[in-house]
């Protein structure tokens, strides 16, 4: 099997005209600009589950559209960085935006945005919070689900285990997080979640 060199613009031709490809998916510029985006992530926009399209932009909706903006303007800096972003739920489920820079072939820059919803915990996240807060692989799931706005019933759900196990799993994420209160995790773990 030969080895060929894929380029950028073969991905992205590749990801916007495939018609089975679940994840939405759009080529903005670092500001936000649309240039564009395959069929599931214009339903995603016209529905406004995620993000929306205004004023010539894409925005997150409710309190990831700061982080969007940080995450887009990293991924065309002079050396860009690709990240991750929670945007919000789907569906009761949280929803990542996986940003990933990309250079075309004219030698401007552009991103990359894939809408991921429905799937489990961002292992890297789980990785990091392991790392710093000295959680188990369990809490760290837990604590991840805490930072996506996601509720006890619905880490409970998703675990397949009891809501009282999650509360007392709960207990022992905040002392070790050193943090009295739900809403603390949640900001904690947000601040873990770019990069």
């Amino acid at each position: 099997m030969e080895n060929r060199r894929v380029s950028p613009e073969e991905i992205y031709d590749s990801a916007m005209n495939s018609e089975s490809m679940a994840h939405a998916a759009l080529l903005v510029t670092g500001e936000g600009r649309r240039l564009g985006m395959n069929a599931a992530a214009q339903s995603t926009i016209h529905q406004a589950q995620l993000v929306t399209y205004s004023h010539g932009k894409i925005e997150a909706v409710g309190s990831a559209m700061k982080l969007l903006r940080l995450a887009l303007a990293a991924a065309v800096a002079p050396s860009p960085d690709a990240g991750a972003v929670v945007l919000g739920h789907q569906r009761g489920s949280p929803a990542i935006a996986t940003i990933s820079p990309m250079r075309l072939s004219n030698g401007s820059r552009a991103v990359i945005i894939l809408l991921e919803a429905d799937q489990l915990p961002d292992q890297l996240l789980v990785q990091r919070l392991c790392n710093l807060s000295g959680l188990t692989g369990a809490e760290a799931e837990i604590a991840a689900g805490i930072g996506n706005n996601m509720t006890l019933r619905q880490i409970a759900e998703a675990r397949q285990v009891a809501v009282s196990t999650v509360r007392a799993q709960l207990k022992q994420i905040a002392s070790k997080m050193s943090c009295n209160r739900q809403s603390q995790i949640a900001s904690v773990v947000r601040s873990i979640i770019p990069g």
